[in-house]
């Protein structure tokens, strides 16, 4: 009795390696998609990150260089919407929160000369704890969760301090 040789796959084992497949890329796009989405939120807490640092370094040097420090009252009602710091030579400084987060108006009089927006957390809201008798000439930003979404653990309150009239860029040592 011969026995034929077979040049080709049964239907089960079709079905089988088909089957295989398939869960294979699955996992792989799965996987794929996950080190993608991992990787735009790297980006974005990155980006978050640097503009905090931006907005420190800028709200310490403002303050540093500012004679007063005093609310804006928003446009429709008395609480503030804003901050303004108030320079040498009729320069103004003002900080504004808006929905994407803080807004940085540098003035000389009416006319705007620099305007920058600096990116805050997701679900957290800017403050200013304006100077007293108790904080001295202490001016605080304050950025801490705003209530409106569950605490994330990577959201810790920041707090940056900044003595109003203390710029001492322009002095030489040993003085």
């Amino acid at each position: 009795m011969r026995h034929r040789q077979r040049h080709g796959w049964t239907l089960i084992e079709l079905v089988a390696t088909m089957t295989v497949a398939t869960t294979m890329f699955g996992i792989l796009f799965a996987l794929i998609h996950g080190f993608f989405r991992l990787e735009r939120r790297s980006r974005e807490e990155l980006h978050t990150r640097s503009s905090l640092e931006r907005l420190a370094t800028q709200f310490r040097d403002d303050a540093h260089a500012a004679r007063a420090l005093a609310p804006a009252p928003a446009a429709d009602g008395p609480s503030p919407a804003g901050w303004d710091l108030h320079l040498d030579g009729g320069r103004r400084v003002e900080y504004r929160v808006v929905d994407e987060g803080l807004d940085r108006i540098e003035r000389v009089g009416d006319r705007i000369e620099r305007r920058e927006r600096y990116r805050l957390p997701e679900a957290m809201a800017a403050s200013v704890d304006l100077p007293s008798e108790k904080t001295g000439s202490m001016a605080v930003l304050r950025i801490a969760p705003d209530g409106s979404a569950p605490p994330e653990p990577d959201n810790h309150p920041v707090r940056i301090e900044a003595a109003l009239g203390f710029d001492r860029r322009f002095e030489t040592r040993g003085r």
